[in-house]
């Protein structure tokens, strides 16, 4: 986040995330002096090319003004982003300025979908959260309260979804393992790079066999059907602790990192907050 003269912005700068090959990073300022065009109110969302050295707007909306929002996640080769806003003018399906939406742009083609799009392809009118985009930029993980953008989720209790954006469905994650609704609490998904695995942390039982202590935990759904916890220790014994949020997934799928107040995932650890790798 340098100026044009190779100085620090003069606004704030947060919520970077940076693309697989190293080359792009993304994240939000309200700095005015980042581009030779200064945005207007809303903290902007930008792209840099650490090769080339450039900061650019990620994009503008239907109507010419620079996009704006928040929890930008960048795709690995950096020419998708997801992200959240209540911007209008992004998506013409896009009708609801009272909630966020999670949205994704094309920077190849300067183009802006919205996520939380219902079978018909409406909009889903309870808005959508929490964005993340996989390695491959086909898959965006996220949360919804809206219904129906699955079949089988019918609540308006906040759930975790993935949308495949080539074949434009969207495919309930959060669910029970008999396919049932359930009551919980959902946060922070993230997603494989190749869409094939999303964690995410939850208060619940229900999402798995096993029973769970009420407790925040972090979880692995396998979009082939199976939902495992990976805030075990080695024995599988349940987390005496909550965990943390943001949990992180390898590229395969195969290794979870997350934080952790427990005392009881691995041998000799009694006090504090610890950061924990799972191996599944």
């Amino acid at each position: 986040s340098v100026n044009l003269r190779g100085a620090s912005g003069s606004g704030k700068t947060e919520e970077l995330d940076l693309a697989a090959s190293g080359r792009y990073a993304v994240f939000k300022s309200n700095a005015t002096d980042l581009t030779r065009t200064p945005p207007y109110a809303h903290s902007a969302l930008y792209v840099r090319d650490l090769v080339e050295g450039r900061t650019r707007f990620l994009g503008r909306d239907l109507e010419g003004d620079v996009i704006w929002g928040f929890s930008p996640t960048i795709s690995g080769n950096g020419r998708y982003v997801a992200f959240q806003t209540w911007q209008l003018g992004l998506d013409p399906r896009d009708r609801n300025a009272t909630v966020v939406d999670p949205f994704v742009t094309d920077r190849k083609t300067g183009t802006t979908e919205l996520v939380n799009l219902l079978p018909n392809g409406r909009q889903a009118k309870a808005g959508g959260y929490s964005p993340a985009i996989s390695r491959n930029g086909q898959y965006v993980a996220y949360l919804s309260p809206s219904r129906h953008l699955d079949p089988g989720d019918t609540n308006k209790n906040a759930d975790v979804y993935r949308r495949n954006l080539e074949r434009r469905r969207s495919v309930w994650v959060s669910s029970s393992f008999t396919g049932e609704l359930i009551r919980a609490d959902f946060g922070d998904p993230t997603v494989s790079a190749d869409g094939a695995s999303v964690a995410f942390v939850a208060r619940a039982d229900g999402l798995t066999p096993v029973t769970i202590p009420n407790l925040w935990n972090v979880y692995v759904h396998e979009m082939a059907g199976v939902t495992t916890v990976a805030s075990v220790s080695d024995t599988e014994q349940a987390a005496d602790g909550s965990t943390g949020l943001s949990p992180a997934i390898s590229s395969d799928g195969q290794h979870v990192l997350f934080s952790s107040s427990s005392t009881n995932l691995v041998p000799g650890l009694t006090l504090g907050v610890n950061a924990y790798l799972r191996s599944r």
